[in-house]
This record gives structure tokens, sequence and C-alpha cells, in this order.
């Protein structure tokens, strides 16, 4: 995701983001106008961290554990740092099916993103119902798409991703 915003914005942008480590290469040296936090979108002591740093985002994309629970909880701390106009995505909401991604066994974060999009409280643990009255005045949409992929041999994916595309007035 990094490397997609730097090219679709053609470098113009700066570049903000979270890694736990495992998979961190070296693209915030590769690029002047990324910045990369070590860190774990499960803490609210790493989320505050960059949001010291950087109070406003114009776009947000949780791309990242696809854990239901980091999910939630990113978007219950995060979307209130998104710019009037600006839109926060969740990538990947098709593994909130997986038993092995939900072990609490709570709502998905399809079902989750979809209530949200019915203007429904999705009464996780991870929005209290004070945030959601709070973000729901703030959300103008909410669109969900699946993301068809073609292996190279021209076969369909196994896996199909599913996206959340959440705007703010």
């Amino acid at each position: 995701s990094f490397k997609m915003m730097n090219e679709y914005y053609g470098g113009k942008c700066k570049v903000v983001g979270m890694d736990n480590g495992s998979q961190l290469n070296c693209t915030s040296n590769t690029y002047s106008n990324f910045e990369i936090f070590v860190g774990d979108q499960g803490s609210l002591n790493d989320l505050t961290e960059i949001t010291n740093y950087y109070p406003k985002f114009d776009i947000i994309v949780d791309d990242g554990s696809h854990f239901v629970n980091h999910k939630q909880f990113c978007f219950g701390v995060l979307f209130k740092f998104i710019s009037s106009g600006g839109i926060y995505i969740i990538e990947d909401l098709n593994t909130s099916f997986h038993e092995y991604y939900n072990p609490e066994n709570i709502v998905t974060t399809f079902d989750f993103v979809t209530k949200l999009k019915n203007k429904e409280n999705p009464k996780s643990k991870y929005l209290t119902d004070d945030i959601f009255s709070s973000y729901i005045t703030e959300i103008e949409s909410v669109e969900i798409a699946r993301t068809v992929c073609k292996n190279e041999d021209g076969s369909y994916c196994k896996d199909d991703s599913i996206t959340s595309i959440i705007k703010k007035k």
C-alpha cells in the first residue's frame, strides 16, 4: 500500500505508515516522503505516537493485521483524525470470516462496516456507543467493494478481497 500511494500521487504526498517490523523493508529509506513507524496497530500507545506527530490525515488505509479486533480498534481510535472530506479505507474485510482472524468471535469487520453503511451501531467493544454517536454524524458515505483478481495464467484468484471506503463529511 505504501508504494501504491506513492505511485498514485506521483511522490507528491507524505506517506506515514506503521509496520510491526516483521515485513519492514527499506521503504522509508527509499522514498524521502515516507515515514514508517514500527508498532502494533492493537496498541493505543503506538497509534497515539503517530497521531501526536500527525494530527490529521486525508487518507488512512488499514492494510495491516487482518485480525478483526485490530481493524475495529484502529477505526475506533483513528477515524477522528481524518480530515473533512478524507477517507478511511479498510482492506481485506473477507479475512474477518475466517475463525483464525476472529478468535474472540465478535462481530465481523464486514458486518461492522455494513452496519456503519446502514447507520446502525455495530455493537463492537472497540466502538463505544459514545464514539459511534459521534462518528455516525461525521460519516458521509460507506462503500464496500469486492476486488476480483486474476493470476498470470488468466485464472481467477482463489480468494478475492473485500474493501471498504468510509468518507468523512
